[in-house]
């Protein structure tokens, strides 16, 4: 966070880092539930081979696909309602 705080060039309320941290651990949880649910579907174990015992590279970067578009969006909000100049 310290680092888009750096990009954006501005400071975040505490409250709000708080309330991110909530809620991507919430969508890590739903991006993990659709990466089985897309497995279960296509009948497999593991997406690939790569990291063998680790369930492959979506297993490993799942809950990642659904929490970047979170915060960009939150960022983005805040950058347009002016709360991070």
């Amino acid at each position: 966070m310290t680092y888009l705080q750096h990009i954006w060039g501005g400071s975040i309320q505490p409250l709000v880092l708080i309330l991110l941290g909530l809620g991507c651990g919430l969508f890590s949880q739903f991006g993990d539930l659709f990466a089985s649910l897309l497995k279960r579907w296509a009948g497999v174990k593991d997406f690939s081979s790569v990291f063998p015992g680790h369930g492959g590279v979506i297993d490993r970067i799942d809950s990642i696909m659904f929490c970047t578009p979170l915060v960009l969006c939150v960022f983005l909000i805040m950058q347009k309602l002016a709360i991070l100049v």
